[in-house]
């Protein structure tokens, strides 16, 4: 394997990206239909990419971002299965990093991770603080902050990619969420988020 490499994957590539990896990669009830997923590149306030070895893709991630704040929000992210287990999701996000750090675009990556104290099972439970794990070895810290977004309860991380502390308060990252989720979503559905502070 080569030395892989970020492309950005474009309005015109995503659509043959989205059917050949992401119904197998997640589970249905979280997975946004395609229909769903094109007006927000329209919009200007979503980006994919694919970690490629030559033509071969390793794996890929799309954000959500917004127009009157720096923070993205991890909307998806995976591995190919064959390339599972080997490092390449932590190399892949970290190269991600650098690469929002050197554009000066993104002041941080609001990530969304299923909160451990609700799984069903012991192994569901592992799985998820094993998720936690992975992206503390990114640089992510755990906000105080939690909530339901269709029905899934979800514990808030973050990557701060810029040292501005003033911008990194758990209130306005709160603010920074929500709005990032009001934007894509019509008044209607914008009742199925609820993110809180925990103290």
């Amino acid at each position: 394997m080569t030395q892989p490499e970020i492309r950005h994957i474009d309005e015109e590539a995503f659509p043959e990206v989205y059917h050949a990896n992401f119904k197998r990669d997640f589970p249905k009830g979280e997975l946004r239909p395609l229909f769903a997923t094109m007006p927000l590149f329209k919009k200007g306030i979503y980006t994919c990419y694919g970690y490629y070895d030559g033509n071969t893709l390793l794996a890929y991630a799309t954000f959500i971002h917004h127009k009157e704040h720096g923070d993205r929000l991890l909307d998806y992210m995976a591995v190919i299965p064959v390339y599972r287990s080997q490092g390449i999701g932590q190399a892949f996000l970290t190269s991600l990093i650098n690469l929002f750090e050197a554009e000066h675009l993104t002041t941080g990556l609001l990530i969304e991770v299923e909160t451990p104290e609700a799984a069903n099972n012991p192994d569901d439970q592992h799985t998820r603080h094993r998720r936690i794990q992975f992206y503390a070895r990114c640089g992510a810290i755990t906000l105080p902050i939690r909530g339901i977004t269709f029905g899934v309860d979800y514990q808030i991380l973050y990557i701060p990619l810029i040292q501005d502390n003033t911008q990194q308060e758990p209130d306005i990252l709160l603010h920074h969420l929500q709005s990032l989720y009001y934007q894509m979503l019509p008044k209607p559905m914008q009742k199925m988020i609820g993110y809180k502070l925990t103290n």
